[in-house]
């Protein structure tokens, strides 16, 4: 296997490509879905690491991605419905605490038809991550 290649932001690493270089011991691996997904929207692309590892899995799926700053009005205008979507807006080590509001829950909730997988590393203050 190739030596891996890192996209790395504000020090903090954001995805990895080959993204089977860290298959079982990160959050991306955590992130693929326990059935094969047909509509998936991922808030927050870096390297597209998850969608990477889903297809590597479950083979070929429709993918809307928003790499947009602003995913909380993204997920207000769309009309669709996904049956899985991922959430991993991380703006270097920090997470927005607005993935915590209930307006953007409730969003989230009505373009769902199946599972949501939200990226918090465990953060529920937006505050940077700490070892």
């Amino acid at each position: 296997m190739d030596q891996p290649r890192y996209y790395i932001e504000k020090d903090v690493i954001q995805s990895v490509d080959p993204p089977e270089s860290h298959f079982g011991f990160s959050y991306w691996a955590l992130m693929i879905p326990p059935v094969k997904p047909e509509h998936v929207l991922q808030l927050g692309c870096g390297g597209h690491t998850v969608p990477k590892l889903i297809d590597k899995i479950w083979g070929g799926f429709n993918l809307l991605c928003n790499e947009d700053i602003d995913a909380f009005e993204f997920v207000k205008d769309i009309k669709a419905s996904f049956d899985y979507i991922i959430v991993d807006l991380f703006r270097g080590a920090n997470i927005p605490p607005e993935i915590y509001s209930k307006d953007f829950l409730q969003d989230l909730s009505e373009l769902s038809v199946g599972l949501v997988a939200i990226n918090s590393d465990g953060s529920m203050d937006g505050a940077p991550y700490k070892e």
